[in-house]
């Protein structure tokens, strides 16, 4: 993919980079600017989602295989672990008709 110097101008505006920015001219032309832009780039992001996911304190989740099945007594391994294997199939279905309906404003799915 090819960037152009006014992409660079404005990836660098969006990252609010005001002394790049100011120094523009002096510096499009160089060959370390866009690896600049792409590491600062890629920081924020990581920086985002792991902000993201301690304002949510989740914590830490067992898988199945880690879970004590001898406690509850009432727990109904078959049922939960079928469930869970038919669970990526409705995950499959529910984003295809997320993905019709967000493109597709004349659908009526889900509307009664």
């Amino acid at each position: 993919m090819t960037t152009t110097t006014d992409d660079l101008l404005q990836r660098i505006q969006a990252l609010k980079l005001y002394g790049l920015e100011n120094n523009w001219e002096e510096i499009k032309q160089t060959d370390w600017i866009k690896q600049i832009i792409i590491w600062e780039e890629q920081a924020r992001s990581q920086r985002s989602l792991e902000r993201r996911l301690r304002q949510a304190r989740t914590g830490k989740f067992k898988s199945l295989a880690d879970f004590d099945w001898s406690w509850p007594k009432q727990c109904d391994r078959g049922a939960i672990e079928a469930r869970e294997a038919s669970h990526s199939e409705i995950d499959i279905a529910t984003n295809e008709l997320s993905q019709i309906s967000a493109f597709d404003t004349t659908s009526k799915v889900g509307v009664q």
